[in-house]
């Protein structure tokens, strides 16, 4: 199974990797993680998913076409 984590903002590789190698250490066997980032977001308080609701959308939509199975709007 993929699943789509969703941040609301841009995150650079450095940072994302770390993030994926974790949420892979802990999801089951066979589950691919990925993290994407909206583009022109800005990572301030855990509510700035809430403002980027049109750009986490077209990213989840993306995701499904993709072949992701599930979504995770992360937050934090």
């Amino acid at each position: 199974m993929k699943v789509a984590v969703i941040v609301p903002g841009e995150i650079p590789a450095e940072v994302k990797k770390p993030i994926e190698d974790e949420l892979k250490r802990v999801a089951s066997p066979g589950t691919d993680v990925e993290v994407f980032g909206i583009k022109g977001g800005r990572i301030r308080v855990a509510g700035d998913i809430d403002l980027s609701i049109p750009a986490a959308m077209e990213q989840a939509v993306n995701a499904e076409k993709n072949g992701f199975a599930a979504i995770i709007l992360n937050g934090t």
